[in-house]
């Protein structure tokens, strides 16, 4: 699904944020 694959990508960058 086009939806979960962007969700996932938005979710991973969100960790990436969380990280600085």
């Amino acid at each position: 699904h086009m939806i979960k694959k962007r969700s996932k990508e938005a979710f991973i960058a969100f960790k990436e944020g969380l990280k600085f």
